[in-house]
């Protein structure tokens, strides 16, 4: 366990009644989908592990959002004895259903009318950022996937521009070593611990040119690379070192001149082939096929604020659109592709 959590759980275990407790978890946390514990709970006949919580009291100072755990409503009032869940959400979830489930004789399954947590005192709670710790508990207990940092970190830095251009490409289906390697030139720069830090104002994101990297992801998909070919690291892997050179613009250059039949050749390119240069020796060849003044027009990057604007927009789009063919269950492979540019 991380030292910080060693140093700061200064908590007492209570038995906390199902029937009269009220439980709450905070805006952002991660969704509940609780049907596999549940099934393991109801032939335990009972939640095993302790959750921990704080009362609401002890840390109402810190103007959180909370929402109630099983209607996901957002909440304006909340008891002070109420308990704001840090982690342990799915497995109170599944003990409140049943337990219901048992006082409407729905179910056969007998458990206690009660659940064991961990309650940090006041004093350990002091000066801690709580949305940190729910993020610090879950990292370590890998709870979380790197999806569900994004989005917390969205949810309470929506105004943050970067966390804005994380949060869309985590949405689009992008990993965050992806994400990491686009936005940053380190696929390791960004990560779990890092949002965490950041969110909890210990410390910054890392170095790099979000807005830059936006608009030559844009770029690509215009000139008809597909989201699903573009989230695999292979063409960042080759462009993004040369992005970062002390010519920047031959590649842009480059990038710019592609025809859709050497994109469609580099997307269609063998796993083999991709992890051997395959990407570096088409671009190459393109680049010797282009006429002098081709060569010479450089493709000059708009970092202006209209500009940022419109990929913002551009990107929610493509997010939106990918949310309803999910929905329509009408995905095809390539979903960036029948999306028109936004002029």
């Amino acid at each position: 366990m991380p030292q910080n959590l060693i140093k700061s759980r200064s908590m007492r275990i209570e038995k906390v009644m199902l029937e009269t407790a009220k439980f709450a978890t905070v805006v952002g946390n991660r969704e509940v989908d609780v049907k596999r514990l549940k099934e393991v709970i109801a032939k335990d006949g009972r939640v095993f592990t302790a959750i921990d919580v704080v009362l609401y009291k002890d840390v109402k100072d810190q103007d959180i959002a909370l929402v109630d755990l099983c209607t996901k409503q957002r909440l304006e009032e909340f008891p002070d004895e109420g308990y704001v869940i840090l982690d342990g959400q799915h497995r109170t979830v599944c003990a409140l259903q049943l337990y219901q489930e048992m006082q409407e004789k729905k179910t056969d399954v007998v458990i206690p009318n009660f659940i064991y947590a961990n309650v940090s005192e006041k004093e350990d709670i002091k000066g801690e950022n709580i949305i940190s710790r729910i993020m610090t508990f879950n990292s370590y207990h890998k709870s979380w996937s790197s999806k569900d940092f994004i989005k917390s970190a969205h949810t309470h830095k929506v105004n943050d521009d970067v966390i804005t251009i994380i949060f869309l490409l985590s949405s689009l289906g992008f990993s965050i070593s992806s994400i990491s390697r686009i936005l940053f030139n380190n696929h390791k720069a960004l990560t779990p611990q890092v949002l965490s830090q950041y969110i909890s104002d210990k410390g910054d994101l890392p170095e790099g040119a979000p807005k830059k990297a936006l608009e030559i992801l844009r770029l690509l998909i215009k000139k008809g690379f597909c989201v699903n070919f573009l989230k695999k690291r292979y063409l960042f892997e080759e462009i993004v070192p040369r992005l970062n050179s002390d010519h920047p613009e031959i590649i842009l250059s480059l990038l710019n001149h592609l025809d859709n039949s050497t994109v469609a050749e580099i997307q269609n390119l063998s796993p083999q082939l991709l992890d051997a240069n395959g990407i570096r020796d088409i671009l190459n060849s393109f680049k010797k096929n282009l006429s002098k003044d081709e060569s010479d027009t450089h493709y000059v990057i708009d970092l202006s604020e209209k500009t940022f604007i419109e990929n913002i927009d551009y990107f929610k789009n493509l997010v939106e659109e990918q949310k309803y063919k999910k929905k329509n269950k009408r995905i095809p492979k390539n979903i960036a592709c029948s999306v028109d540019d936004v002029k």
